[in-house]
């Protein structure tokens, strides 16, 4: 949801040459193979839980803001910060979702639990480009729709992270 959108918002809204595009795009690309060690590495040392409720209550203001803060942004530098903060952010949220997903489950039952679980994370996660198209028409305005979408989605997040028992250490 988040560095999926990128290269449209940037191609549609920013109006962007695509060599600008592709060289903020990769900038963030770079930044998320990075972050998603960095951030599973957190939660061991940490917690997952805390790091979720962490990266969830960054993630529901800054990412939502920096999509409205994009939208309206001339300065390529500005425009580069926002991306990588969207890209950041977007995607520690799930860095040690797989490590929390296969602790969630016995042996017996970890592959099929973790699959299921994943996947159907990605599933609703799907729907949500049609949602956003849907929320563009209402709201009159696709950064708008977005942000609005975004800050739902890291909502449940935080609500989730809330919900579930810690599973660092409690591996079965």
């Amino acid at each position: 949801m988040t560095s999926g959108y990128l290269p449209t918002f940037l191609k549609v809204i920013n109006k962007l040459p695509n060599t600008a595009v592709s060289g903020i795009l990769t900038m963030s690309s770079v930044l998320v193979v990075c972050t998603a060690p960095l951030v599973g590495y957190l939660s061991d040392k940490v917690s997952r839980t805390t790091i979720f409720l962490s990266i969830g209550l960054l993630a529901i203001g800054l990412v939502s803001a920096s999509y409205m803060q994009l939208a309206s942004e001339t300065d390529s530098t500005m425009i580069l910060i926002y991306c990588l903060v969207i890209s950041f952010l977007g995607n520690a949220s799930y860095a040690p979702l797989l490590i929390f997903l296969n602790e969630r489950f016995p042996t017996s039952l970890r592959a099929t639990g973790t699959a299921m679980s994943w996947n159907v994370g990605f599933a609703i996660g799907g729907m949500m480009p049609a949602v956003v198209s849907l929320l563009s028409g209402s709201l009159g305005n696709p950064p708008v729709a977005l942000s609005v979408s975004l800050a739902g989605a890291f909502l449940v997040y935080l609500i989730g992270a809330m919900l579930v028992p810690e599973t660092r250490g409690k591996f079965r």
